[in-house]
């Protein structure tokens, strides 16, 4: 009797801790119609001319579906608010019972998979594809919860969980309480890209600064030759790949698998000076690393892509 009775005590106290843990989880990764994120996005080159090249984009929750697998889902608009002003949609669910984030999507055959576990305290792993929005990546890595620390986001102090993705080189991303990601960092042989929460708007509260429309890129020289690194990187299944000429010249514009075969020929023409861009579709070819090589004139340049599916 007396263990019955103390059952009867505890299991509602356990149950309220379970539901305010849940509550105290889902901060970390607010998904309500009508939140809405702007992100820049910096790719930094390692090796001479050390250029900089800056992109931006956003989401916007616009509602909720019901999908084939019978399961709701927040619809994500995803913005590529510059360079190209291309629009594409993201599903995602918040499972209540594992604190897992799901994301579902027709390239995975009407199949969802984990993006993020929000129960994961430091030192915690978990099997997950990566949680970057432009990513359609249906590869299982392993991630793991990093640490935590107070920091100070959009102006306003916020409790942040930091994780790593291990598989995929150095690929880290930082979740904060009331905002949801705040950073993304990506490294590559060639150089790194560093993106940055810049606005959001959560559950009708406004912070940080929204970014200009048109964003410009803003390379170190921009009278010489230039080979951008392509955006976003890593990609799935397109990315567009920009470079800078400083006179009219002959163009030839490659791809060659990590064996050094080349894949396509992207560019073979004469262009004018200033800015192009050219886009790159992988639709046909496997996960993995390639390159891209920049022929014009007496310049060469060679930058290597991240294709994740």
């Amino acid at each position: 009797m007396r263990t019955a009775l103390l059952l009867c005590l505890l299991l509602p106290a356990f149950a309220f801790a379970q539901v305010d843990s849940l509550k105290e989880s889902l901060q970390y990764y607010p998904l309500q119609t009508g939140d809405y994120w702007q992100y820049l996005a910096v790719a930094s080159n390692s090796e001479p001319p050390f250029e900089k090249d800056s992109s931006a984009y956003s989401i916007q929750i616009v509602g909720d579906i019901l999908l084939p697998n019978g399961l709701r889902y927040q619809i994500l608009k995803y913005v590529d608010t510059y360079p190209a002003h291309d629009s594409s949609y993201l599903y995602e669910r918040i499972d209540s019972l594992s604190g897992s984030v799901f994301r579902y999507d027709t390239a995975w055959a009407n199949d969802e998979r984990r993006v993020d576990s929000l129960f994961a305290q430091p030192g915690d792993s978990f099997l997950a594809t990566p949680n970057i929005p432009q990513s359609h990546s249906s590869v299982y890595y392993e991630s793991g919860c990093l640490r935590t620390s107070l920091d100070t986001i959009l102006d306003t102090p916020s409790q942040t969980k930091d994780f790593g993705i291990g598989s995929i080189e150095e690929t880290s991303y930082t979740l904060a309480k009331g905002f949801g990601i705040s950073s993304i960092f990506v490294t590559w042989d060639f150089g790194r890209t560093d993106i940055a929460l810049m606005y959001a708007r959560i559950d009708g509260k406004e912070y940080g600064t929204q970014i200009p429309d048109g964003v410009t890129t803003t390379p170190v020289n921009p009278t010489a030759f230039t080979l951008f690194q392509n955006y976003p990187n890593p990609f799935n299944p397109s990315t567009t790949i920009r470079f800078e000429l400083q006179m009219r010249s002959m163009v030839m514009l490659k791809v060659y698998d990590i064996l050094g075969r080349q894949i396509a020929i992207l560019a073979n023409r004469t262009e004018s000076a200033g800015v192009h861009s050219v886009s790159f579709n992988a639709g046909n070819l496997p996960s993995g690393i390639y390159f891209y090589r920049l022929q014009a004139g007496t310049y060469h340049d060679t930058k290597k892509l991240l294709l994740l599916k």
